[in-house]
């Protein structure tokens, strides 16, 4: 079948592969658990073996990022998830750390491959900003029955009902990839006059920089919000429900995100959503309210979605050919494991109120990296908030 990012289609199989290709973030607390809990593995295995996973998604982003437009998408994609999807799945057979740790690798290579080509083809397509925001619904939507059915399956199978629903997904963003996978966009031709095909490598590091510090800054505090909360003295029925009613809220994030493009400056969004991000940080690490806490702890998320998905509408324009949104995973994934060991090291050496601290610091920094790619921007066209011209087919 022929479909591309145009049709809803094409869309549809976006949508699928990149909750699928993103899965782990929304599974990653269930799933270290599990490692430690049904399988015995202490933190420090479980952890490596996660670790493993994500590295596999970055090797494989970096090589096949800048190249996702020299290779079969509907090959590399299909044959990426299903090699996750049976990864995942003999695992729910198999054990020990010797077995685990390179099933874990490949299974990140896999899932890397098929990132690469989805965030690439959403990067060309007519509207990279919208497109970002629509496949961002669907890993929100994920997470609420997978909390709300998930950990009561664990109760009787343990870390093998995450590796069915993970292995399950891959294998049905496979199948959609391998029928349906929408071909990318050309790059518009003629280009109008003055603009580049891409912009200066300083401004493209940047951009790539600030998202790093973005997901690092995330990772950090979100990988502790519970535990602030239980080293606060808040009940954990309170801080459970909370997590649940935010998971809504965060939902509403990448719509909102969708309806306000052309309104707003991508910049803009980008740097204040990191500077409150920042602010909510030390609110949750230095709260002493529930009531406070909770408004703080329910808002980190939020800010860090409508910031990412304007900064990736940008980055689709400050590199037109798509590679530097192919490497959105790879952004991502430095964050994520940046993220938890800096948060874990330094909670553990200074405790919770310094792990507020340090994500302020590296969400502003994030906010100032930001900033410097609009001061550093002299086309108008990248830094406005006007609706992109459609990329012809």
């Amino acid at each position: 079948m022929k479909t591309t990012s145009e049709t809803w289609s094409g869309r549809t199989v976006l949508l699928v592969s990149h909750v699928a290709g993103l899965a782990d973030l929304v599974a990653l607390p269930l799933w270290v658990g599990g490692l430690v809990q049904s399988h015995g593995f202490t933190s420090q295995q479980a952890g490596f073996l996660v670790t493993l996973y994500i590295g596999g998604i970055l090797a494989s982003n970096l090589i096949l990022g800048p190249r996702f437009d020299r290779v079969d998408g509907r090959l590399v994609a299909g044959l990426g998830f299903a090699v996750a999807a049976g990864c995942f799945l003999s695992m729910t057979q198999l054990g020990g750390l010797a077995v685990f740790a390179p099933l874990h690798l490949l299974a990140g290579l896999g899932a890397g491959a098929g990132l690469s080509c989805v965030h690439g083809t959403i990067g060309r397509s007519g509207n990279p900003h919208r497109l970002f925001a629509i496949v961002n619904v669907g890993v929100g939507a994920f997470g609420i029955p997978f909390f709300a059915i998930v950990p009561h399956l664990m109760v009787a199978s343990g870390l093998t009902a995450v590796f069915i629903v993970l292995g399950s997904l891959m294998l049905t963003a496979s199948g959609l990839s391998v029928v349906a996978f929408p071909l990318a966009q050309a790059v518009a031709a003629p280009a109008p006059t003055g603009e580049r095909e891409r912009s200066p490598l300083a401004i493209r590091v940047m951009a790539f920089v600030g998202v790093v510090l973005l997901t690092s800054a995330q990772s950090a505090i979100f990988s502790f919000i519970e535990r602030i909360g239980a080293d606060h003295g808040f009940p954990a029925a309170s801080v459970a429900t909370m997590l649940a009613v935010a998971a809504f809220i965060n939902l509403a994030a990448p719509v909102l995100a969708g309806l306000l493009q052309g309104r707003l400056s991508p910049t803009h969004v980008a740097a204040c959503g990191m500077v409150l991000h920042g602010c909510a940080s030390l609110v949750i690490t230095h709260a002493t309210l529930f009531a406070v806490y909770a408004v703080a702890a329910s808002t980190p998320v939020f800010l860090v979605v409508i910031s990412h998905v304007f900064m990736f509408g940008l980055i689709a324009k400050l590199d037109r050919r798509g590679h530097m949104a192919a490497l959105t995973p790879a952004m991502m994934m430095i964050g994520t494991a940046i993220g938890p060991f800096l948060g874990g090291s330094v909670v553990t050496g200074f405790g919770y109120p310094a792990l507020g601290i340090i994500a302020a610091m590296l969400a502003w920094g994030a906010a100032a990296c930001f900033v410097g790619v609009r001061l550093r921007t002299s086309d108008p066209g990248i830094l406005s908030a006007d609706l992109p011209a459609r990329l012809s087919a």
